[in-house]
């Protein structure tokens, strides 16, 4: 810790500035904030995820891999089941969040029509020169 304390920034010079900018939040509120919209989101995708492959169990049969140990190695059935589970995870944030994102995005951030041309300063007086130029 340096003469500064804990809750002032170094002097810009320091070699320290650039570390501390980017590893302390600037708004530690909205860091909060977003660490507690994430675990509910994680929960909610957590749901929904069971949701499937229980929906997925009832109509195809078992998708849980957990008690499958080829060879005596127990811990592929359970590395199975939660490679299902994140690609039902991908999916849904994809298609849930990503997707949707894109679209709104899109119909907001619609390119504005041709601009017109505004000629530089210099070509301004290119242009004045060469009909200078034309007159003598």
């Amino acid at each position: 810790m340096g003469p500064w304390g804990l809750c002032h920034p170094p002097p810009k010079g320091h070699s320290h500035a650039r570390i501390q900018r980017l590893s302390l939040p600037r708004q530690p509120h909205r860091a909060g904030c977003r660490f507690i919209i994430g675990g509910a989101f994680a929960t909610v995708v957590k749901g929904f995820t069971e949701i499937i492959i229980e929906i997925l169990t009832k109509t195809v049969g078992n998708v849980s891999f957990d008690k499958w140990a080829p060879g005596g190695f127990t811990t592929v059935g359970p590395f199975l089941t939660a490679l299902v589970s994140l690609v039902i995870l991908a999916a849904v944030v994809y298609f849930g969040l990503v997707k949707p994102y894109e679209a709104v995005s899109a119909r907001l951030n619609k390119p504005a029509a041709e601009a017109p041309i505004v000629p530089t300063t210099e070509d301004l007086l290119i242009e004045i020169r060469d009909l200078l130029a034309a007159q003598k």
